[in-house]
């Protein structure tokens, strides 16, 4: 699921001055979905005065798709050949994939993530469960 476009817009050595908006869009069922959410949340949680609330955006697969052409339109070159399932944003800059957020978190706030894929994978499904009672939809399987 990581991308192969390299990115670099929010790559500064230093924290800004300003707050930060991380903005986190994403296939609700996909495990990279809930890194992105978890780091958001992290770099929130340890620097509430520098960062905003976390902007999370969970979207159903057809809404995925369409929200991923619309950016591709938007962005043009930039990311033709994105194939993740989460598109991460700093002040409405695009990142990249949750592990792109991981490694600036990392990298800029000293933020380690330590969560196994196991439990990332339970936290999907729980996720997942409650988002899909939550829309009080109507689905069929085939």
């Amino acid at each position: 699921m990581a991308s192969t476009q390299q990115s670099a817009p929010c790559s500064s050595q230093s924290p800004p001055e300003q707050p930060l908006q991380v903005k986190v869009v994403g296939l609700f069922k996909s495990s990279s979905f809930q890194i992105a959410k978890s780091a958001a949340e992290n770099l929130k949680s340890n620097y509430p005065s520098t960062f905003e609330d976390p902007i999370i955006i969970p979207v159903q697969e057809f809404a995925w798709d369409q929200y991923l052409q619309e950016k591709k339109r938007e962005l043009k070159n930039e990311i033709w050949e994105y194939s993740a399932y989460v598109m991460c944003f700093i002040n409405d800059q695009l990142l990249g994939n949750a592990l792109d957020l991981q490694k600036w978190a990392h990298k800029v706030w000293n933020i380690v993530d330590f969560k196994s894929p196991a439990l990332y994978e339970a936290l999907t499904m729980d996720y997942s469960a409650k988002f899909l009672r939550d829309t009080k939809a109507s689905y069929t399987h085939f």
